[in-house]
């Protein structure tokens, strides 16, 4: 059935939070698909401004009881609404929107709610884990378009390939493959019924809503738990959480990939060079071949391992698979070069411990024998609280870290327990920003020409990195 249920008969659909990443996707596909849209959110700004421009979408800059106009239905973004009971309450800024809506029975579905409904109905290839889920989601659509398959995918991110970050279909009877970066947040993506799962990693994330290491796994193993004979796992094989996990899925093929012996799909070797990456990958025991990457890093080095392991499991030729994969332009905020001059400037969406290890080893392998400063922006009080001696231990490997004013975002918007970025930069014993201007200003002071500065976070941390970057292109028009 296409476009099930609700959507099946909405014409016209008004997005609250509409400048999420998520939320953007969705409306780009809805809009596809001869959805009259219109959205709202805050006046910040976001990449996806531009996207939702471009669609000619109807965005209002802030939140009222007035956005809620002749519509068929609502869909709102987890950051703005709870669910308790089979009922929904606004909370924040966007209260009075869907208040209204609960008030004129409109019907009001959440993000994960609304993208079920399309991508319960297609071939869903869902790419869940803790981290590498953007980079590997977008890395799979980009194959599976090279290989011809003319995938749906929502990314968490911009693709560059797209300069957007969803895929509309040719085929639009929905029966194509729909790539799609499930999001474990709130147990979102327990609503989705994938026919393929690839899982990246298990590392305890979101403490606001997952209060244990052991809660976050539950949650990851009745999301696989969903899986029958017919349908497919790939799964890094080398990961502790998901190897305790991986017992309760019944699916008919399991690829697990990894660098051990016991990955069906093994990485053999790997390097890193000026232009990315190189690998050479075992299957079931066989030389496949060497597979390059335009990215660096041994995690995406891991991304990439997933993405063939899903091209196989669907019988993609080798070589397809191998020109996707180098067809692959990268995403925005992931390790993005925003400035190749001296200094380098990079910007990159890291903000758990193991990510930002996984960025700072990165530069390490790109960049060898450069100082490496990194800004980093704190995202949610709760997750710095519950991690913090992981922090900690993760930015001392960067030569100067420093750190930015935790972002206040919608789901969070107080300190819990007092653990802020200001304890982060006494236990680091290093300076501390309490605004972006303020950041923008010192790092032109301290910044050497031969420095890698990364700008890291889940927040707006990205200006800084861009103010720093257009400082330099204009320094150079300047100069010629």
């Amino acid at each position: 059935m296409v476009m099930r249920k609700l959507l099946n008969n909405a014409s016209r659909i008004h997005l609250i939070g509409i400048k999420g990443v998520g939320m953007t996707a969705l409306a780009q596909i809805l809009s596809g698909y001869d959805k009259k849209i219109t959205g709202s959110d805050t006046d910040e700004r976001f990449f996806t401004d531009k996207v939702l421009k471009h669609l000619k979408i109807k965005v209002y800059r802030h939140f009222s009881r007035e956005n809620i106009g002749d519509v068929d239905a609502v869909i709102c973004s987890a950051a703005y609404i709870l669910e308790k009971e089979g009922q929904v309450f606004g909370f924040g800024s966007a209260k009075e929107e869907i208040e209204k809506a609960k008030a004129m029975n409109i019907p009001i579905l959440l993000y994960s709610e609304a993208v079920a409904e399309i991508f319960n109905a297609t071939y869903g290839i869902a790419v869940a884990g803790s981290h590498g889920k953007s980079t590997t989601s977008a890395m799979a659509a980009v194959m599976l378009e090279n290989a011809g398959l003319d995938p749906l995918a929502i990314v968490g991110t911009k693709v560059l390939n797209w300069e957007a970050n969803a895929r509309i279909a040719q085929n639009k009877n929905f029966k194509s493959l729909f790539v799609l970066e499930a999001d474990e947040y709130k147990d979102a993506f327990l609503r989705y019924d994938p026919k393929t799962i690839m899982l990246t990693n298990i590392d305890w994330d979101h403490p606001d809503y997952f209060k244990t290491p052991l809660a976050y796994r539950k949650s990851f193993q009745k999301f696989i738990a969903k899986l029958s004979k017919k349908d497919k796992f790939i799964f890094f094989v080398d990961d502790p959480e998901i190897k305790v996990i991986s017992v309760s899925c019944h699916a008919g093929m399991k690829i697990g990939y990894g660098f051990s012996p016991a990955s069906r799909l093994q990485i053999v070797s790997w390097i890193s060079h000026k232009n990315g990456s190189s690998f050479c990958l075992y299957f079931d025991g066989k030389n496949i071949g060497t597979f390059d990457i335009r990215l660096f890093g041994r995690h995406n080095v891991l991304n990439a391992a997933a993405v063939v392991s899903l091209g196989l499991s669907l019988g993609i030729p080798k070589d397809k698979i191998r020109r996707g994969l180098y067809a692959f332009k990268g995403t925005t905020r992931r390790f993005e070069i925003l400035s190749a001059s001296n200094p380098v400037i990079i910007d990159d969406y890291a903000h758990h411990p193991s990510e930002i290890k996984a960025t700072i080893g990165a530069a390490r392998t790109a960049f060898p024998d450069r100082r490496i400063v990194v800004l980093f922006q704190p995202h949610t009080f709760s997750r710095t609280k519950a991690l913090f001696k992981d922090f900690v231990a993760a930015l001392k490997l960067a030569d100067l870290p420093l750190i930015l004013r935790t972002y206040a975002s919608a789901r969070e918007k107080e300190s819990s327990g007092g653990i802020t970025s200001v304890a982060l930069s006494r236990k680091l014993k290093t300076s501390h920003y309490n605004n972006i201007g303020q950041a923008q200003k010192n790092l032109k002071k301290i910044l050497h020409p031969d420095d890698i500065l990364i700008t890291m976070g889940a927040g707006n941390v990205w200006e800084v990195g861009q103010y720093l970057a257009k400082q330099q292109l204009h320094g150079k028009q300047a100069s010629g």
